[in-house]
């Protein structure tokens, strides 16, 4: 939501694990959502959900995909294809539809945030006063990089 404080992090090509910077944060700003754009996210973390259970399957069956491709069988490619797509959908029902909680929907509509990097960044902290300092930073004229133009100084204090 707006205001979390959260690791940074490499992007997941370059960093499957996901691991967190050590060095790096970023002050979560996004954007108050409408109930029905939180639905469509859901639909496409569904769609993700699925996506990732079929690539998880056909990496399993790597060795027969090669084999396939090599034989030029399109009709074994086809027709695998379509049972590991069968397959993905029943693994992701057994799993669950991916949905935001009453509570994330309350902050989304009301305060605003980032909801498509849920669940793939360490949240270590919350803003409790000075949104209106983030908000001037984050409106803040950037150059190449999305680094500021000029320089921001910042002075923070960590409670515990």
């Amino acid at each position: 939501k707006r205001g979390a404080l959260s690791a940074a992090r490499l992007g997941d090509e370059v960093n499957p694990t996901k691991e967190s910077s050590g060095s790096q944060f970023y002050i979560v700003w996004g954007k108050v959502y409408k109930a029905a754009e939180l639905k469509q996210l859901e639909r496409q973390m569904k769609m993700q959900q699925e996506q990732n259970i079929f690539n998880a399957l056909a990496m399993e069956r790597r060795e027969e995909i090669m084999n396939l491709r090599r034989n030029r069988d399109r009709d074994g490619l086809m027709e695998l294809q379509e049972k590991l797509g069968k397959m993905a959908i029943e693994k992701s029902k057994e799993l669950g539809n991916p949905a935001f909680t009453p509570e994330q929907v309350e902050a989304y509509t009301t305060q605003g945030g980032t909801p498509f990097l849920d669940g793939g960044y360490t949240v270590f902290g919350e803003v409790e006063e000075g949104l209106d300092i983030v908000e001037m930073i984050q409106q803040t004229k950037t150059a190449r990089g999305d680094r500021p133009v000029d320089d921001i100084e910042m002075r923070v204090v960590v409670m515990a």
